[in-house]
């Protein structure tokens, strides 16, 4: 072969080395509809039912347990419940206790069910060894949100939160530090566990709390177990809402049934709204839900189901702003 032809051939190959590298740089990033087609295809292999989902958060193993109703329109976004245990619990424990899956998931709701570094929350003053170890529980629901919205239809103004125990004083922390993300929620036998609370928005609160609770005392104070510390009680957290949210301090009557009766503080910013519902001689419970240990923790209540005024406050309160 000549040096002309050889200097041919060279120019040939390189300039289809080029076409080549230019037409797998512009296929590199995907149009819109092909995005969306992954996105579909994402969903496609999450399947009705219940599904564990694994995620890596600040270098830790995480998992949260996602549960889509069977017939659920994925055309449609669909609003969301984050359920929080209490210590020592699991998610498939609290999904059995509230019975979400079945009265949300009929109203529907998906209901996703994150479980805590070491079957606790790092809630502010509560609990060991996640509290210790400082471990951000915030920017793990922060991911569970980030990995719902890659795998199933979700409505960023309806994501609420409701919580149990030490999950009840998680939830707190989401209301006070992920506003923006958390439209309404629900504390059960708890109480706000951070120091400081400054939310981004009025954020709407449901408390419900049973008067004879020994671990979470309804009037504050140190529980039966010393490993939780002090607690600020219903009334207390209550109120920081009712001034954080800037309602009227007057609350009204909204449900009374047996022992158990709710009160409701109105007028605040954005519609949002503060209630109270006290069980009288409830123990550690989850109102309406399934009666675990009662020896321990005390009686249950069937006067007012914590689950179905749950699903009625989100649906009344969907973020407006």
């Amino acid at each position: 072969m000549g040096t002309a032809l050889r200097k041919i051939f060279t120019l040939s190959l390189a300039l289809v080395l080029a076409i080549a590298i230019l037409v797998s740089c512009g296929t590199s990033r995907p149009r819109a509809a092909e995005w969306k087609s992954r996105a579909l295809s994402r969903e496609s292999q999450v399947g009705s039912g219940e599904n564990r989902r694994y995620l890596k958060v600040d270098g830790r193993d995480r998992s949260y347990l996602l549960y889509i109703p069977k017939g659920l329109d994925r055309t449609k976004p669909s609003p969301v419940i984050l359920a929080f245990h209490g210590a020592m619990g699991t998610p498939e424990n609290i999904a059995q206790i509230t019975g979400f899956n079945e009265k949300a998931g009929r109203a529907g709701f998906i209901v996703a069910y994150p479980e805590g570094y070491k079957r606790r929350w790092n809630a502010g003053n509560c609990c060991d060894p996640p509290r210790a170890e400082g471990i951000n529980d915030v920017a793990f629901v922060r991911a569970i949100l980030d990995d719902l919205v890659s795998v199933v239809n979700i409505d960023p103004q309806r994501i609420f939160a409701a919580g149990f125990s030490n999950g009840g004083k998680m939830t707190y922390r989401l209301a006070c530090e992920l506003s923006e993300r958390i439209a309404a929620v629900t504390v059960v036998s708890s109480s706000i566990g951070v120091e400081s609370c400054s939310p981004k928005r009025p954020v709407p609160v449901l408390h419900l709390h049973g008067s004879a609770d020994k671990l979470s005392p309804y009037k504050g104070g140190q529980g039966a177990l010393a490993s939780t510390g002090e607690h600020r009680g219903a009334i207390d957290s209550v109120n920081e809402w009712v001034s954080l949210d800037r309602c009227s301090t007057q609350a009204q009557e909204t449900y009374n049934r047996g022992k158990a009766k709710c009160l409701t503080h109105s007028n605040c910013r954005v519609g949002a709204e503060v209630t109270l519902c006290t069980i009288e001689g409830m123990g550690h419970q989850w109102p309406g839900g399934e009666v675990v240990r009662p020896r321990l923790l005390g009686p249950g209540s069937d006067d007012i189901s914590a689950t179905d005024r749950s699903i009625e406050f989100f649906l009344r309160h969907p973020m407006l702003q």
